[in-house]
């Protein structure tokens, strides 16, 4: 168990059995220790990155060793715990509903870029006709621990598809072109370059009617409407202007569209978090 872990289960009985002045100096020093440990596992992190990157690696090759060994290190990787964990198995339904708004039917075909733990795959899956649903992750560990856990409610006899992808190509298709393209929690963690050249590749997978919806992490003031401003929160957390990706989806034959209006209403997404809309431009 973590000192968060601890924090979080200790909290409700000192509060009870202490004196007010005393839970509130307790829980002060506990939030300063957290904020110690996540102060040195980002110095970890980002020392582990310049390492690669000395080593002639790349961010992508580095991302995708990192999110592998964090898959295997992870709580989720009990499977009897990840399925008492409620967030991962109840939050993947707000995803649906929110492409549903988009006009996803049962009978479309359906990719999900950065498929991750199956969160949300599970209710795709299960709601598309079977065949119907792709999905994709730079860590097959993840992919292999998420199917473990969903096996529950029978994913597999669906016909998923699963690749993990060692680049952007999207070649991995082998030329299918699908209905709804879902790309969740994964620009706001990539540099400029990785975003661009995924979205660059999107046509590969895109016909006349395709839809691309995918979300991102905006800067909340006028650099919104640069597309050249960068803001790197720490190694793996990236806030992108609009235009940023209104200039890319553009550049490579799509609309743009900015729907952060719809992914508000939903609560498993950042009350921050803008959602992009893109088509192909006929």
């Amino acid at each position: 168990m973590t000192i968060k872990d601890l924090g979080a289960s200790a909290s409700p009985l000192l509060r009870k059995a202490t004196p007010s002045f005393v839970f509130s100096g307790l829980r002060s020093g506990w939030h300063g220790a957290v904020r110690a440990i996540d102060k040195a596992d980002e110095a970890r992190v980002a020392f582990s990155y310049l390492l690669h990157r000395a080593k002639g690696g790349t961010f992508q090759t580095w991302y995708n060793q990192t999110l592998n060994k964090w898959a295997s290190d992870s709580k989720n990787a009990d499977i009897a715990t990840a399925r008492k964990d409620q967030f991962l198995m109840e939050s993947g339904q707000e995803d649906l509903a929110l492409i549903k708004e988009f006009g996803l039917l049962p009978t479309h075909t359906f990719l999900e870029c950065g498929c991750g733990w199956l969160r949300a795959a599970n209710y795709f899956i299960n709601y598309l006709e079977p065949g119907n649903y792709f999905g994709n992750d730079p860590a097959g560990e993840r992919i292999r621990i998420g199917r473990q856990i969903f096996a529950i409610r029978n994913i597999e006899e669906r016909q998923p598809q699963f690749f993990v992808n060692e680049d952007n190509s999207l070649d991995w298709m082998e030329g299918k072109k699908v209905d709804f393209i879902w790309c969740h929690a994964v620009f706001g963690h990539l540099p400029n370059d990785d975003c661009e050249d995924i979205i660059k590749h999107m046509p590969k997978v895109m016909h006349e009617g395709s839809v691309f919806l995918f979300t991102y992490n905006p800067i909340p003031d006028a650099r919104d409407e640069d597309p050249t401003e960068r803001v790197k929160e720490d190694v793996r957390n990236f806030l992108q202007p609009s235009a940023f990706f209104r200039q890319v989806c553009e550049k490579y034959g799509m609309t743009f569209e900015d729907h952060r209006d719809v992914v508000a209403k939903y609560n498993t997404f950042g009350v921050k978090e803008g959602l992009g809309v893109a088509r192909l431009r006929t």
